[in-house]
């Protein structure tokens, strides 16, 4: 299994996560994005796995997104599958038009759906966390 555990702390202005092989998290920020390092051990492939702590900004403003493998490994009619950076390249841009973080989400979803879903053989989870 996999998994991606955070907490955002809107104090410090920080997300505090740790990774056990999940796909890349993405941080949109005002102006682009940066997808954080996700690696770490599968959960109970190890007995002794150790789960290292990361922190980056996360300041007002600032999405996180989370996706299952489905969203970039399900193919298209043509058998294509949607890179990461094409997924975050349409979430970004309707944060770039000053829309909420769920238009952006629908929009992301919107083109799975128009592009992906009919060859779905696994589960897809999206979820974005938008601090405003």
């Amino acid at each position: 299994a996999t998994m991606f555990y955070g907490v955002i702390d809107t104090i410090q202005d920080k997300l505090f996560f740790a990774s056990a092989s999940a796909p890349a998290p993405i941080v949109f920020r005002k102006g682009g994005y940066d997808m954080l390092d996700s690696a770490g051990m599968l959960l109970g492939a190890w007995k002794n796995a150790v789960y290292e702590t990361q922190e980056v900004s996360f300041n007002q403003g600032d999405c996180l997104l989370l996706y299952s493998d489905a969203l970039i490994e399900t193919p298209d009619a043509a058998g294509n599958m949607m890179a990461i950076e094409n997924a975050a390249e349409i979430f970004a841009a309707k944060l770039a038009g000053d829309v909420s973080c769920a238009t952006s989400f629908d929009s992301l979803l919107s083109h799975f759906n128009e592009c992906y879903s009919s060859r779905l053989n696994d589960d897809l989870t999206l979820v974005a966390f938008c601090r405003r």
